[in-house]
């Protein structure tokens, strides 16, 4: 079977083609997080982790080695991908970090997503956002408080955010603001936060024992979050949301009697710190099964490569499906 393995410019390029095709090609993106050059065997065959599923994406599909980037980081690369755009034709040349820092995207900009909705596709995000947005002010008519660091209790979280994903484009999003490395520790659904804001508790550095091994708060990364909390069960979280998301997509278009693509945009925590894998992923071993636990992260990534095209096959998806990792 063959995986077509393109990068996000291919997919700008083709999006007159794609709003003119009769059958458009689904279109998922891997984005990984902090995860180097090495790390990746089909990079550098002496790569301490194996990785399977993304060297069948290598091998199957097309492989881009000559690229450049002007800010080799987490925000910036956020908003690249999914604008188009060099780093510094955002609000800000470096990105949007913070939760609360407004939206990395000027006015007038189109982002992807909006862009593909236009073209008729469904459109979704999963995981670390990092584009910023704002959460509104608890005191009606306030002005926006830029502030992340204040004291939650300015902030009404029973409101959606604003310029979070849903205004990206989003037909749907579950997603964390800053993946697991930063507050606010909570999930946000359609970029209303789940979870009761009442129950907030500040989350200080340290490890957290589970059932699944242990969750983690990264140093100088203490902040508010809800109690449930647990950066080990994040990509089960998010891949269980993926896959309802596929399932309901199938269900919508055989009950619409159509063939609607898909976009999913899924932004992975892995292998950011705080490097908190889990003991199990899906029934395969993870924490301990390498050299250390950032490692062991790396295998959590190949891991979530393979349940997405797993799902994928397994429902007659993955020939017309473009994967960008």
């Amino acid at each position: 079977m063959k995986l077509r393995h393109w990068i996000i410019t291919v997919v700008l390029g083709l999006l007159t083609t794609l709003s003119k095709a009769e059958t458009k090609p689904n279109i998922l993106i891997i984005l990984a997080d902090d995860v180097g050059y090495g790390d990746i065997p089909a990079n550098y065959p002496e790569a301490l982790v194996p990785m399977p599923h993304v060297e069948r994406l290598a091998q199957q599909g097309v492989r881009f080695l000559d690229a450049h980037t002007t800010s080799a980081v987490c925000a910036p690369t956020r908003y690249s991908v999914l604008s188009g755009n060099y780093p510094w034709r955002g609000r800000r040349p470096y990105g949007t970090w913070h939760f609360n820092g407004g939206s990395q995207f000027r006015q007038g900009q189109v982002p992807l997503p909006r862009q593909l909705k236009k073209a008729g596709y469904n459109t979704a995000m999963f995981g670390k956002v990092h584009l910023g947005a704002h959460v509104q002010p608890a005191e009606p008519g306030a002005p926006f408080n830029e502030d992340w660091t204040k004291d939650p209790a300015l902030f009404d979280f029973a409101q959606p955010m604003v310029g979070g994903p849903k205004d990206l484009g989003f037909d749907y999003s579950f997603t964390s603001p800053a993946g697991i490395q930063d507050k606010p520790y909570a999930y946000f659904e359609d970029d209303l936060m789940v979870g009761d804001p009442e129950t907030f508790i500040t989350w200080k550095a340290g490890n957290y024992p589970n059932e699944n091994g242990f969750s983690k708060i990264s140093k100088k990364h203490d902040g508010f979050g809800v109690p449930e909390w647990k950066s080990n069960q994040y990509a089960i979280d998010m891949m269980d949301k993926a896959v309802a998301f596929l399932e309901r997509h199938i269900e919508d278009n055989k009950a619409a009697g159509t063939e609607r693509p898909f976009f999913m945009h899924y932004c992975t925590e892995a292998v950011h710190v705080p490097h908190s894998p889990p003991k199990q992923f899906f029934g395969e071993a993870v924490l301990g099964e390498t050299p250390s636990h950032h490692l062991d992260m790396l295998k959590e990534l190949d891991l979530i490569t393979g349940q997405l095209i797993a799902k994928l096959e397994a429902e007659g998806l993955l020939e017309n499906t473009l994967i960008i990792f």
